[in-house]
């Protein structure tokens, strides 16, 4: 195998392991193991927007996400859309996301009152090559309009009083 060849062999196998890092956070929001993205998926250091200011540190991505499973009843994230350019140890990523969202049920809302969710954004994500991986090490993500929403959301419930107990 030529020089040339483990190259482009070694861009794939980071390409793949860089979108499957990214379907994992997918499905550990989708399987309510939230309390286990902060280590599974970011840098120690890392910082996350989710567009109410920057969550930096794991800590304070992990409480984020921890507040949001106590709230959450459920969710179905799709990723589409995604590209992956690495350099050496380091990399970026854009995706799209469709994320299904259901609120209510932990909240004291009666079932009707429920608040069920679509939100479609795009995340931009700054990776590195870590001894346990690949993880994140900056996510922005960007809504897409349009948010449907069926239901209401109780004022507890809206994201920035995540960031806030973040």
């Amino acid at each position: 195998m030529s020089d040339d060849d483990s190259s482009v062999l070694q861009q794939l196998v980071d390409r793949s392991a860089i979108t499957d890092l990214l379907t994992h956070y997918c499905w550990l929001c989708d399987s309510q193991r939230l309390d286990r993205i902060a280590e599974e998926i970011f840098t120690q250091d890392a910082v996350a927007e989710y567009g109410f200011g920057p969550m930096v540190g794991s800590q304070a991505i992990d409480r984020f996400f921890r507040n949001a499973a106590a709230a959450m009843d459920g969710t179905v994230h799709v990723l589409s859309n995604v590209v992956v350019t690495v350099e050496g140890d380091q990399a970026t990523a854009r995706s799209y996301v469709t994320a299904s969202e259901r609120f209510g049920d932990r909240t004291g809302l009666k079932e009707e009152e429920g608040a069920d969710f679509v939100v479609l954004g795009c995340y931009r994500d700054t990776l590195v090559r870590t001894d346990r991986g690949w993880r994140i090490e900056h996510r922005d993500f960007g809504h897409l309009p349009p948010v449907y929403a069926v239901g209401r959301m109780p004022d507890a419930m809206q994201l920035s009083a995540y960031a806030e107990q973040a």
